[in-house]
């Protein structure tokens, strides 16, 4: 398939998932608890996503139907994402973080690898807000999806409060029984071009195209050892 990516609409793909694993809730979302009956399942999901060790590979599709391949790594607290885009030219990005430590990995012209390396206390885990901050939204069981070949329980989750383009206004995310999200729907507004009007609702998602829980401690190496920032 021929991805069809903008620089722009990269950028802001990029804008929303920093979002979506972003610490910070709208600032009114003071209610207490995910509301609803499902709320302990949900929760007993989201700790699983935290704590788990899974991994899978997934498809992103994009706002206007652009496409983004990768692996997603999870041995608690290890985290690792590899991506590959067609925007201009195939490019591959990998982000790892382990024991303190922060590798920026990509490809440049010819496919050559290059990773940087910093110190880094704050673990970063890739996961969505809603996982991790589950007090700022309104959440609701929906209809379950097979992916991955995995029987999933999927939820509908909304912030409490107002919320500033690019911060997600609602996702649709799937937890396989271990916790692993097979599927993830991100529904945003983007911000307000410079006639100061929002652009169109827009969403994104992620599918799992293949899961395991097998993950090995060689899999957080860089590929190639990496320079200190």
């Amino acid at each position: 398939m021929r991805l069809l990516m903008s620089t722009g609409l990269l950028a802001l793909a990029q804008l929303v998932l920093a979002a979506c694993s972003s610490d910070s809730l709208p600032e009114d979302a003071t209610a207490p608890g995910p509301a609803g009956a499902e709320a302990p399942a949900f929760l007993a999901l989201a700790e699983r996503a935290q704590n788990g060790t899974y991994k899978f590979d997934f498809r992103l599709l994009g706002p206007t139907g652009e496409e983004e391949t990768g692996t997603f790594y999870r041995k608690a607290p290890k985290f690792r994402l590899d991506r590959s885009l067609s925007a201009e030219g195939l490019r591959s990005f990998t982000t790892i973080w382990r024991e303190g430590e922060l590798i920026e990995c990509e490809t440049a012209e010819g496919g050559q690898w290059g990773c940087l390396t910093r110190s880094s206390e704050d673990p970063v885990d890739g996961l969505p807000i809603v996982v991790k901050s589950p007090e700022g939204f309104e959440i609701a069981e929906t209809a379950g999806r097979v992916v991955a070949g995995q029987a999933t329980t999927c939820y509908v989750a909304v912030p409490r409060g107002e919320v500033q383009p690019p911060f997600p206004e609602e996702f649709e995310i799937c937890f396989s029984g271990e916790g692993a999200l097979l599927f993830q729907r991100t529904r945003f507004t983007p911000p307000p071009a410079e006639t100061g009007t929002p652009g169109p609702p827009m969403e994104t998602a992620r599918e799992a195209t293949s899961y395991s829980s097998t993950v090995e401690d060689s899999d957080f190496e860089p590929p190639v050892e990496p320079a200190r920032r």
